[in-house]
């Protein structure tokens, strides 16, 4: 019974990260060789546990940042694996660079949403301390 709770654990976990991912469950059930009814049925499960939590939505939120943002330093790795790779012709290599830049850009961007946020926060909460 423990071998079938971690085989679908593990099943749960990869839909769930490639459906985070944006995924269609089509797409799941092909790469991962299992029926799409089976990636649907683990889908509503995952979204019904979801909703079942009483999840703060700014917690949420930043989850959901700090995923993004390691999977944003996450592609800079693999396209530097690409630029260094002595299989790589020089076409490619200067669309990962390209990449790069896009990517970095993307995550200054976030970078300076998140600065703004917390300043945000942080005069929202001084006001409020001299309110009180």
């Amino acid at each position: 019974m423990k071998k079938y709770k971690r085989q679908m654990d593990w099943r749960r976990n990869e839909v769930r990260e490639m459906f985070s991912s944006g995924y269609s469950q089509f797409e799941i059930s092909n790469m991962l060789h299992i029926s799409q009814s089976t990636i649907s049925r683990d889908v509503n499960y995952m979204q019904s546990k979801i909703n079942k939590r009483d999840v703060d939505p700014d917690d949420q939120l930043f989850d959901e940042y700090e995923k993004m943002m390691l999977t944003l330093d996450e592609t800079v790795k693999e396209l530097w694996k690409i630029i260094d790779s002595s299989k790589t012709s020089s076409k490619e290599k200067a669309k990962s660079i390209n990449l790069i830049l896009n990517v970095t850009k993307e995550r200054r961007s976030m970078l300076e949403k998140e600065i703004d946020i917390l300043k945000t926060e942080a005069y929202k909460n001084l006001v409020g301390d001299r309110l009180h």
